[in-house]
């Protein structure tokens, strides 16, 4: 093997000191660049997974030929927007909406899914979100949070419900720069129906559903946010 030279020798070790005083001067720059603020504002994108519920068909619709079966959300992408307020410590109260842009069908026994309408699915949620950062100055803070709320269905043919839902969420913030980072968070959504209530009444006097033994329906989103505090 040749040896270095000794001018190669000065260049290699000129290249290892600044590297190694780059990454010195980013990890003890970490701690002003990841320090709590205040208030957070979050957009995010997503993508928001199905969600369904057993139904019957009311009288007038099953004169009207509808059938019994499976009310069926279409997975599709979601966009939403959060506001954190830190109330001591870790502890942030929070407010968030978000809305998924998908459509609804029906399963029946033995028939594959029929579309019935456009559906946009909105949550409109307030809770608390529990900051777990191993200091005040780490980049990255795991966190946990619940919220309650309301969910909005808007069907454009069969009007509008709303119903009580809770959301439990988990992930992680990871500073960037001050004041500025990403946030990854997984979210279950989960909406309360009454059973034996009905659903989707267009304002005819006439609804399309009866809620059946499925009391809840649940959906499931992962996320991608960028963060800015104040």
């Amino acid at each position: 093997m040749q040896a270095l030279a000794p001018r190669q020798l000065r260049s290699a070790f000129l290249g290892v000191s600044v590297i190694g005083a780059s990454f010195s001067v980013l990890f003890s720059s970490a701690p002003a660049l990841a320090q709590p603020y205040d208030f957070e504002i979050t957009p995010h994108i997503g993508y928001t997974f199905g969600g369904s519920t057993e139904v019957e068909a009311t009288e007038e619709m099953e004169d009207a030929g509808e059938v019994s079966g499976e009310l069926d959300i279409a997975s599709a992408p979601s966009f939403g927007l959060t506001l954190d307020s830190r109330v001591y410590g870790g502890g942030y109260a929070e407010l968030s909406y978000s809305r998924q842009q998908t459509n609804l069908g029906l399963r029946t026994p033995g028939n594959a899914r029929e579309e019935l309408t456009d559906l946009s699915v909105e949550y409109f949620q307030i809770g608390g979100m529990m900051d777990f950062r191993a200091t005040d100055y780490s980049r990255v803070a795991p966190f946990f949070l619940m919220t309650l709320g309301a969910t909005r269905f808007a069907a454009d043919d069969y009007g509008d419900e709303f119903r009580f839902s809770v959301v439990l969420a988990a992930g992680a913030k990871i500073a960037i720069v001050d004041r500025f980072g990403i946030r990854l968070q997984g979210r279950f959504l989960s909406t309360f129906l009454s059973s034996e209530s009905t659903i989707f009444c267009p304002g005819n006097g006439k609804c399309l559903f009866m809620v059946g033994d499925t009391t809840a329906t649940f959906q499931g989103e992962a996320s991608l946010g960028a963060y800015i505090a104040f």
